[in-house]
């Protein structure tokens, strides 16, 4: 599922996307922006797939708050002034939207949204880890996998089934098993997956129902992760 959001000073412009993209069962627009100020503030809290960026925006145009982000979000950008789509493509943007656009063109912009998504998160979608535990080798799915704590010798492998798998295994060890990229280390006794992190504040990453502390040695992967 594609987790998007949508910034456009025009409140009609933002109602559109949300019915078209209402249309399609792989994209989910979880919040709409009139000012990218508070657009920002969601970003550096609430990691997403896919941008919707008017351009012609008051105070700031949708190219330089896009320009601005330390973040690389793909972007499809919507306006009702062709002039700007050199521009756009120029930041490598996946689609550029001219208003007033057909659910048909939009399907076309999404149907490319998807296969970049697709193409970005292949090693999430389809690796499986080999771990020894209960005397038996279990295979686990990446995508499935909510964090890793480090106990002592063993690691605990907390899964989206609330479930947890214990094996005797260094955080080294799992690491170097785990899809290169898609999973990071914040602590010493912690690995997250990055697209599971929703919050960060003050030294701690939330993902679920679980608060997680950020060591010292790692307070710079709190600006990778969101």
């Amino acid at each position: 599922m594609i987790r998007a959001i949508a910034i456009d000073d025009d409140q009609l412009a933002l109602t559109i996307i949300e019915r078209y993209c209402d249309m399609l069962d792989f994209i989910v627009i979880e919040k709409t922006f009139t000012c990218t100020d508070k657009a920002r503030k969601y970003l550096s809290q609430f990691p997403v797939d896919l941008l919707f960026l008017d351009i012609d925006m008051p105070v700031r145009s949708g190219i330089d708050f896009y320009r601005s982000l330390h973040q690389d979000i793909p972007v499809i950008f919507t306006t009702a002034y062709s002039k700007y789509a050199i521009d756009g493509f120029d930041l490598h943007a996946t689609d550029y939207l001219l208003k007033p656009f057909s659910p048909e063109r939009f399907v076309i912009a999404m149907e490319r949204s998807r296969k970049q998504f697709t193409f970005f998160s292949p090693m999430l979608q389809h690796c499986r880890v080999a771990v020894r535990a209960d005397y038996k080798l279990l295979w686990i799915n990446s995508e499935n996998i909510l964090l890793i704590e480090g106990a002592d010798d063993y690691i605990k492998i907390h899964l989206e089934n609330k479930s947890v798998v214990t094996t005797r295994m260094s955080m080294g060890s799992i690491l170097q098993k785990l899809p290169s990229g898609l999973f990071v280390r914040v602590h010493r006794s912690y690995i997250v997956p990055r697209q599971r992190v929703r919050a960060s504040y003050g030294q701690t990453v939330q993902i679920d129902d679980f608060v997680i502390p950020v060591g010292d040695t790692y307070k710079t992967v709190i600006r990778q992760l969101v």
